[in-house]
């Protein structure tokens, strides 16, 4: 028990000083507008999508490319860096589907350092791909690393914040962004 209580305190206190701003924006562009590595990688693929829709994610020192796709009711995001290398895959699950012992780490950490907070959106992160031709219905922890990526708003100074959580497969957080979004992003005209 006691092993435990500081472990969660190493965690609280490392993940204050991981805290960070987080600039990004990302916004949708052509298939000819992809890598073509990357869009080589995806038609290897033999899985049963029907639609990809392509996104351009710019950060203040680094650009990448997604492809969002829909397997199975599960959706998808594969990520590539500037030049269509595979980064990493994302699969968006509900909160209450991550292990239970996952689950009650993320509340403990988040709840002692957020106090209130509400969770939007929950993905699981496979990276460190042992092979790019890997099918994304059996991704499993022999074949990748899996980590956890969690977005959530909390309130600060009676204000909301977006905050993203990037956490170890044992839910130790490993970083923490606050993700700024520009005002002008919101405007549809």
């Amino acid at each position: 028990m006691r092993w435990i209580v500081m472990l969660f305190w190493v965690m609280v206190c490392s993940t204050m000083l991981l805290n960070a701003q987080k600039m990004e924006r990302e916004f949708r562009i052509d298939q000819t507008d992809f890598p073509e590595e990357a869009l080589e990688f995806l038609n290897q693929l033999d899985l049963p999508f029907k639609k990809v829709k392509w996104f351009k994610e710019v950060q203040e020192h680094r650009t990448s490319f997604e492809a969002k796709i829909k397997v199975e009711k599960f959706l998808y995001s594969i990520e590539f860096d500037s030049l269509g290398r595979l980064e990493d895959i994302e699969k968006m699950v509900k909160f209450n589907r991550l292990p239970p012992n996952i689950q009650s780490v993320l509340k403990q950490s988040l709840g002692a350092q957020l106090g209130s907070y509400k969770i939007v959106k929950t993905q699981i992160q496979f990276t460190e791909l042992r092979s790019e031709k890997v099918v994304l219905t059996e991704l499993s922890a022999q074949n990748s690393s899996i980590k956890y990526e969690i977005e959530l708003f909390t309130k600060r100074d009676a204000s909301k914040r977006l905050m993203e959580y990037l956490l170890s497969n044992r839910g130790e957080i490993l970083s923490s962004h606050e993700v700024i979004v520009r005002s002008s992003e919101n405007l549809m005209y």
